[in-house]
């Protein structure tokens, strides 16, 4: 699988900036009994990615729109980067 700039996030550091990759700030998925079934939340590099780009575009007051087909989980990403905040 060809590797693209769309799998790395940038930041800025003290010392320039940096591509990092997804996986290194997506969180490991912990169960819990509490939950019901549908407000579990996996966090995946794509939710993680996904949310990101929410979360700053709100910072920044800058609209976004999701599109998708039904169940790809855009409600859920929305819910949980609001969450949050």
């Amino acid at each position: 699988m060809a590797i693209s700039i769309f799998d790395f996030c940038f930041r800025f550091t003290k010392t320039g900036s940096e591509f990092y990759p997804w996986e290194t700030i997506t969180p490991k998925f912990e169960y819990t009994t509490e939950k019901s079934f549908f407000e579990l939340f996996v966090p995946t590099k794509e939710t993680v990615k996904y949310e990101w780009m929410i979360s700053n575009a709100i910072k920044v007051l800058n609209p976004i729109f999701l599109t998708g087909e039904t169940g790809t989980g855009k409600t859920m990403i929305i819910n949980n980067t609001l969450s949050k905040l």
